[in-house]
């Protein structure tokens, strides 16, 4: 997923611009698959796993969508992945070290091709 996002946001040409987008679709459709019947990657309860996915998928919406082009879906299409990250983000840990501004000023200010000077607004219900 990690290299998939970065793929897709500098390719040069659009055949590996689409075939890219793909790789990351096809990546939270099974992942979508995986979670069904799951509460977590491993079963139910949380490992270093579910924490390591936690911190891309929160990114998803608010920075790799636009950021990258992958704007085709929103982690809301992908219902158990959807599932997935709300219960993750519920837990003490990762919603006290989630800071979507700072996510957001990170990526839109710390990546130079990114860099505008403009940190992009919302979505403002962070995919809850």
């Amino acid at each position: 997923m990690h290299c998939g996002v970065y793929r897709a946001g500098f390719v040069a040409r659009q055949d590996e611009y689409e075939r890219e987008v793909e790789r990351v679709y096809r990546f939270l459709a099974d992942l979508d698959r995986h979670l069904t019947g799951r509460r977590c990657l491993l079963g139910d309860f949380p490992t270093l796993a579910d924490l390591w996915l936690y911190t891309l998928l929160v990114r998803y919406d608010q920075v790799y969508a636009p950021g990258f082009r992958l704007h085709k879906y929103r982690i809301r299409d992908f219902v158990e992945v959807h599932r997935y990250l709300r219960e993750l983000h519920a837990l003490p840990a990762c919603r006290a070290t989630t800071d979507f501004a700072l996510i957001s000023r990170g990526y839109f200010l710390g990546i130079p091709a990114l860099n505008r000077g403009i940190v992009l607004i919302g979505p403002d219900d962070h995919f809850l």
